[in-house]
């Protein structure tokens, strides 16, 4: 169910934020493209020392479970903020953030949740997992990335959808 959910959330972020870049730059697509590989590899980079500095302390310090927990509330903090403040800069500075911490912590602690089940069985689990519920929430929210253009007039209401 959260694999599910996750997906939903990811492409309702990472749809107004690519509408925002494109009207941001429009008719420009070297600029766009320019801005999507500095801002990966800006996020790439910083979610490498995030990764490497900052994510085994939280994992002491707050549980593995708990530290999961950050991307539920990066993504409410977001939504809201971005609602509010419908900027580019908002739309880049919560997707980079959303990005840094699903990758530097979240995505480890997901992994990790895994371990307690027997090795011989762990590879098909996390399989299953990647495959099937992730696959399943991809198609929904492509649906409802459809549905949602074609009712909502707005990238801000995407976002409440997603909210």
């Amino acid at each position: 169910f959260s694999s599910i959910l996750y997906s939903i959330l990811f492409f309702t972020v990472d749809f107004p934020f690519s509408q925002f870049v494109s009207k941001t730059f429009l008719g420009d697509e070297v600029k766009v493209a320019n801005f999507k590989g500095l801002f990966t590899s800006a996020m790439t980079l910083i979610t490498f020392f995030v990764a490497l500095i900052v994510a085994n302390r939280l994992y002491t310090r707050l549980g593995i479970v708990n530290s999961i927990l950050i991307m539920p509330v990066t993504y409410l903090l977001g939504f809201v903020v971005f609602f509010i403040l419908y900027r580019f800069e908002v739309a880049a500075t919560f997707r980079f953030v959303q990005q840094v911490i699903l990758g530097g912590v979240m995505g480890t602690a997901w992994t990790a949740l895994f371990n307690v089940v027997p090795i011989e069985r762990r590879g098909q689990v996390l399989a299953f997992m990647n495959g099937v519920p992730a696959q399943i929430g991809v198609i929904l929210s492509g649906l409802l990335l459809i549905a949602g253009t074609r009712i909502f007039s707005s990238s801000q209401q995407i976002l409440v959808m997603g909210f």
